[in-house]
């Protein structure tokens, strides 16, 4: 809860449209995230098959990971008094003695303790250089870390690279007019969290009221809300979300919230066989025995023909009552679940008998 855990003022009004914006080149980044990691994924179906393949493609992650905090630390060497962030841990690599180095306390710290480091540090704990190329290595590694073969997760890394994002979008305004009452960088990390998550994981509500229950503080509601919907909605533009994508990739039946648009145009009965091969609730073996062999459908309607409603314009067969698939009516011949019905019962009760005998 300290991690997001937002205290202070809000923001100001006319800081909106640069949150919005901030919306916006999210939806753009969550877009690219997509796209490669997708193109990674196809890469990885084909060619990363061998169990060999899948153990050591996480040890060059991790060498990757380890090889770029190195060579960042060393070549964007940005070292600051320990005492200058409280409360953070300092990680003192290639820094003077009572020293800290800020990249490397971005890299080598925890998940948590980053983000921290990126929501709660002070102004100028961090230079233009330090939290662009923290970022930008970041992303590259998230994309390829997402989908490989060991248990990985998106959330975390998401909000990381976005507190990064956001924080270079709040050092940048704090150096460039200096002059304006900005909101401290820290809030904007917030912000670039929720652009980066809204952009790339696509969802919009249970998404806000997230980070709302997160940072403790209703005020940014409103932003943290703008902020997602504009990223969604730059990122549908270009592709789909990043689960909606692996699903699609793992072949999952899901079907989608909205048609296809070549689907839309077409009724159901523009596409079904007609005419319709029905049953009755109570039908005849004889029927039964005629249609399996004459047709090669996989399922039939079953209706009640009790509801008949045939006018010049509209045709029915009945009211529907569900559908009971060809094997389903082989084991009820092959079993000679046969009944002779009472002449009180009613299309209901003969149905729900049909049914409790399919289900046995």
């Amino acid at each position: 809860e300290d991690v997001w855990r937002v205290e202070g003022n809000a923001y100001v009004g006319y800081e909106l449209p640069i949150f919005a914006f901030m919306g916006f080149l999210g939806g753009l980044v969550g877009a690219a995230f997509n796209f490669i990691n997708f193109k990674l994924s196809v890469f990885r179906r084909r060619y990363v098959r061998h169990k060999v393949f899948k153990v050591l493609e996480p040890i060059l992650i991790v060498l990757c990971v380890i090889i770029s905090g190195l060579l960042l630390s060393v070549l964007v060497s940005e070292c600051h008094p320990e005492g200058y962030v409280p409360s953070i841990r300092p990680v003192r690599m290639f820094c003077k003695d009572g020293e800290y180095n800020a990249m490397a306390g971005l890299f080598f710290a925890t998940p948590e303790e980053a983000i921290r480091f990126l929501f709660h540090a002070q102004e100028g704990a961090f230079s233009v250089l330090t939290v662009l190329f923290f970022f930008l290595v970041f992303f590259i590694l998230a994309c390829w870390t997402y989908g490989v073969s060991v248990p990985s997760g998106l959330f975390v890394p998401c909000i990381l690279s976005g507190a990064a994002f956001g924080r270079l979008f709040g050092v940048i305004m704090h150096s460039l007019f200096p002059q304006v009452a900005w909101s401290p960088s820290g809030r904007y990390a917030l912000i670039g969290s929720a652009a980066i998550l809204g952009g790339v994981l696509r969802m919009t509500i249970s998404l806000t009221v997230i980070m709302i229950e997160a940072t403790q503080n209703v005020a940014y509601g409103l932003p943290i809300m703008v902020v997602i919907i504009i990223a969604k909605l730059v990122g549908d533009v270009f592709n789909e979300g990043i689960y909606d994508m692996h699903i699609e990739l793992k072949s999952v039946p899901l079907l989608a919230w909205e048609p296809l648009e070549e689907s839309v145009k077409y009724e159901a009965k523009e596409i079904m066989s007609s005419p319709v091969e029905c049953l009755r609730c109570r039908e005849n073996v004889r029927v039964l025995v005629s249609l399996l062999k004459k047709s090669k459908h996989n399922g039939f309607p079953v209706v009640e023909e009790s509801f008949l409603l045939n006018t010049a314009s509209k045709q029915s067969f009945g009211l529907f009552r569900g559908i009971i698939l060809r094997s389903q009516l082989v084991i009820l011949l092959r079993n000679k679940v046969f009944e002779n019905p009472r002449p009180d019962m009613t299309e209901s009760e003969k149905f729900h008998n049909l049914g409790s005998a399919t289900s046995r």
